[in-house]
């Protein structure tokens, strides 16, 4: 049975850890006395003295260990004793970034202590995450803009985070992040990039293409972002070139397509370059893309870049 005073973390996310360790300290009882080592800082000797002295005055303690180095059978026996028998009022943390579960000590000691994993979630699960983060700050995500934030960020949960930092301030006093706080704050840098981008493409100038797109990837833009707005963008030429055909107005466009009027003639001298078709083979060359990037063990930055390649032969 595990100890419900006695963690054991695996794992290097900050975020995480950050969050976790907060959560404990809001479970203690308070007020409580918090002491933060190593092993390498300190010998195990040392460590084991902490662990078993009472806490003063009663108040509780939170021992929190990183473990630098490995343990020796002694240490390691010493430490399993503890986590039988341990000191009251007191709760610990012991931090490590991985474990060998090979290990007959590893088994002994995740068997015996509570396991927490700090690993990095999957892009499927950032939805719930997006979730938990508004929950926590008493505000609402739209449903449409929920997508776009997770295809901007990808699974960089710290960076998630203070993304809906930012859009809550941005969006005060209103409660609901929408999809528009979004596109304006979270993607601001990256829509004159994206008609670089894209400029290139329909111009097959593959070295002004990676170049912007390389700078994509150096402002932190994930491949995941990328790949939507590039989606969004080929869609929008597809309706312009769709207005144009029906001969809406062009003073209706932006009402038509669903674009702010001051981009109409970027996107109108874009399309022209383009024919129906051309459009048509780049949606199935991005629509592949998406679905290498998810099922694929190749990096994503490759695939994007093999895609551009794709894009502007079919161009």
């Amino acid at each position: 049975m595990s100890n419900p005073s006695f963690y054991v973390t695996i794992g290097q996310n900050s975020f995480l850890a950050t969050d976790f360790i907060a959560q404990i300290k809001s479970s203690i009882p308070q007020p409580y006395e918090s002491i933060s080592w190593d092993n390498k800082s300190n010998n195990f000797a040392n460590i084991s003295d902490l662990l078993m002295t009472y806490p003063m005055l009663g108040t509780h303690r939170l021992i929190i260990i990183d473990q630098i180095k490995e343990l020796d059978e002694k240490e390691q026996a010493q430490l399993l004793s503890y986590i039988d028998a341990p000191t009251p009022q007191t709760t610990v943390i012991w931090r490590t970034t991985k474990i060998d579960q090979r290990k007959k000590f590893s088994k002994t000691l995740l068997s015996k202590a509570t396991t927490i994993k700090l690993e990095s979630p999957k892009l499927s699960e950032m939805s719930v995450w997006v979730d938990k983060l508004c929950q926590k700050r008493n505000i609402q995500i739209a449903r449409d803009a929920k997508p776009f934030l997770i295809d901007y960020i990808g699974t960089d949960i710290g960076r998630l985070d203070q993304e809906i930092e930012k859009l809550c301030l941005f969006v005060h006093p209103s409660t609901v992040i929408t999809k528009d706080a979004v596109m304006n704050l979270v993607l601001k840098l990256s829509g004159d990039d994206i008609f670089a981008t894209t400029d290139a493409i329909w111009d097959q100038n593959q070295k002004k293409a990676f170049e912007n797109l390389h700078f994509l990837f150096e402002s932190g833009v994930s491949p995941f972002a990328i790949t939507s707005m590039l989606v969004r963008h080929v869609r929008i030429l597809f309706k312009i070139q769709n207005a144009m055909r029906k001969r809406v107005p062009q003073n209706q466009w932006a009402s038509y397509i669903g674009i702010p009027p001051f981009t109409i003639a970027k996107y109108k001298q874009q399309s022209q370059k383009l024919t129906t078709n051309a459009c048509a083979k780049a949606l199935s060359v991005l629509s592949q893309l998406d679905t290498d990037m998810k099922s694929t063990g190749i990096g994503q930055n490759r695939l994007l870049e093999r895609a551009l390649i794709s894009l502007m032969h079919h161009s």
